[in-house]
């Protein structure tokens, strides 16, 4: 319901407003409410079926319907640091045209960023690795859209921590 009021409230107002410029500009002397009733329908509109696209996203892979577009997450490997940072560079390749833009070995730091599709202008993976012990390591991963005023991505963050979480599990065991 939040995502909906949000979109609601980000859809209509613009458009209520640019709308009622342009018939300013136009001289076609407007009616503040009829702008502000397009403005209403038209917001929505954009929030029924954003809101239904969304979910419906989220339901098919199984994702939380109400969590945002941060998704984080951690898990634990039994590998050194230095082992596990070399198998979480490896993860940018399950991701859409993904590419390392920072790593830091010392501080246990990757940064990726993800390809344009459908669902979202990119993604920004951040991993950081932190050790428990010579041989353990819990990383955390952290997916969020590269665009900070994202309201629905589609469960593409979700899904973008999750694909790297079942690399590693499925890595882990033949590093």
């Amino acid at each position: 319901m939040k995502t909906f009021f949000k979109i609601f409230v980000f859809t209509s107002i613009p458009f209520g407003f640019f709308m009622y410029l342009q018939a300013l500009l136009l001289k076609d002397e407007p009616s503040m409410a009829l702008y502000i009733m397009m403005g209403l329908v038209f917001g929505l509109l954009m929030a029924l079926i954003l809101t239904i696209i969304d979910r419906h996203s989220k339901k098919s892979i199984g994702e939380d319907m109400d969590n945002g577009v941060h998704q984080k997450n951690t898990y634990e490997l039994q590998l050194s640091v230095s082992e596990a940072f070399q198998l979480c560079k490896q993860t940018v390749s399950v991701l859409n045209s993904a590419k390392i833009t920072y790593e830091n070995q010392e501080k246990g730091l990757l940064i990726f960023k993800t390809g344009i599709n459908w669902r979202t202008w990119g993604d920004v993976v951040e991993i950081a690795l932190n050790e428990i012990n010579p041989s353990s390591t819990k990383i955390s991963i952290h997916s969020r859209p590269r665009v900070p005023t994202t309201l629905v991505d589609y469960g593409k963050n979700a899904e973008n921590v999750q694909q790297i979480i079942n690399f590693i599990k499925n890595k882990e065991v033949s590093f």
